[in-house]
């Protein structure tokens, strides 16, 4: 039970990235019990996997499109005023309402839309609460670290902020 409650332990630590809907190959998960201070076998690992799955009788919730607007959200440097990342956090809150109204959005991952809504609020930021090129830069590629997302040439987050746009 002890492979468990680390197992576990390790998979809360990862949850913005293991709940995006994907697919796990084996060697992933062996990557990620390698990466910290335990090790699992591929045995213990689908041991351990069906164990939790069982126990909560699959009754497991995907990550939604705010929760990963918020994880973004805190993604930005902490050159960023503690303000401004309020006010996004806020206007992500209002964009996501807003595109769950919007029956095109259905199609796209949560991460995707959430990613769409935190660019759009950024560029609606008024003068007072800008956000720095660097800081952008920044969070650009944190964004891709943890997420895989480039928002600058990913065409579903462009799509997605135009009719975010449109309906604000």
């Amino acid at each position: 039970m002890e492979v468990c409650f680390h197992f576990y332990t390790l998979l809360t630590s990862f949850s913005s990235q293991l709940l995006e809907p994907r697919t796990f190959h084996m060697t992933d998960m062996i990557k990620l019990g390698m990466s910290s201070s335990f090790s699992f076998s591929p045995k213990q690992i689908i041991s351990t996997e069906n164990d939790i799955l069982f126990a909560l009788g699959f009754d497991v919730l995907p990550c939604t499109a705010l929760q990963f607007a918020y994880y973004i959200v805190c993604c930005l440097p902490s050159e960023v005023p503690s303000s401004t990342k309020y006010v996004l956090q806020e206007l992500s809150k209002y964009m996501t309402e807003l595109a769950v109204c919007v029956y095109k959005f259905v199609a796209f991952k949560p991460s995707v839309k959430a990613l769409a809504v935190v660019c759009c609020a950024i560029d609606s930021l008024d003068d007072g609460n800008e956000i720095s090129t660097e800081s952008k830069t920044v969070f650009a590629l944190r964004v891709h670290e943890i997420f895989g997302l480039w928002f600058h040439d990913d065409e579903r987050i462009i799509g997605l902020k135009g009719e975010l746009k449109t309906l604000i």
